[in-house]
């Protein structure tokens, strides 16, 4: 199948992840900021986060520039426009969840982050399945899922798009619910991220081989040709999405 040049595909992905920004419902917003300012008063966050999410919030309300050179390199990797398309039907839930805070040590993870683990392991497909059994947008085990499903329930948060119930009593069939994909993504990816400070490489490692395996290997990657591949998708995604500069559409 015939690709096309990446100039071609970044204004077509230009075009869709500003269609993605201004998707926002005014009142959405509200809802989102009044939620995270609650979920993270109770963790003791300072008293300017809201408006610190507010400014973040306005901001995706963006224009996009020209790639830089990084993104085009050969070798590096750009979402479809199918995939965009998938992606921005779950952007409400990615904005949501990764505003938030998860674990004891109030861990975050980068919706950059998401959105790449999202296209390397199912392409943003909600009813991806493998064929070991994980499942959803990004390909959470069950069993795995169930274990954070009862963490995030004993810590009793009233998040949005998600029942309370649905945590404590939880199923393998709602890993395909994206919001409930995306939540439990977002607590392992954020305490992973806290657990090997940020290095995003240890990150995606940890994600597909698992955390002891990262640090059987002295805090670096396992030589694993799975993980490597997963690593190497996971860090061209977000080199795609970190080429498109951002800036407040202009008035």
């Amino acid at each position: 199948m015939q690709r096309h040049g990446f100039a071609l595909d970044n204004l077509k992905a230009s075009d869709r992840i500003l269609r993605i920004a201004r998707s926002a419902e005014v009142a959405e917003v509200k809802e989102i900021l009044n939620a995270t300012s609650d979920h993270n008063h109770r963790r003791d966050h300072a008293p300017d986060l809201r408006a610190a999410l507010a400014a973040a919030l306005t901001a995706a309300f963006i224009v996009v520039s020209a790639p830089t050179s990084a993104a085009a390199e050969p070798g590096g990797r750009e979402p479809s426009s199918q995939q965009l398309d998938r992606l921005e039907k779950v952007e409400p839930y990615i904005r949501y969840f990764t505003s938030l805070s998860y674990g004891p040590n109030d861990a975050r993870v980068s919706p950059l982050y998401l959105k790449a683990l999202m296209l390397t392991e199912s392409g943003g497909r909600l009813d991806a399945r493998s064929s070991k059994g994980a499942r959803g947008l990004t390909q959470i085990m069950p069993a795995t899922a169930k274990h954070v499903a009862r963490q995030l329930a004993a810590e009793g948060y009233d998040y949005l798009y998600i029942d309370e119930d649905d945590l404590a009593n939880f199923a393998p069939g709602m890993l395909y619910d994206p919001a409930m994909n995306i939540l439990i993504a977002c607590y392992i990816s954020a305490t992973y991220h806290e657990r090997f400070a940020g290095r995003t490489e240890l990150v995606a490692a940890a994600w597909n081989a698992g955390p002891g395996a990262v640090e059987r290997y002295g805090n670096q990657p396992p030589p694993y040709r799975e993980t490597k591949n997963l690593i190497s998708r996971v860090l061209a995604y977000m080199d795609f999405f970190q080429a498109v500069r951002l800036t407040r559409v202009a008035e």
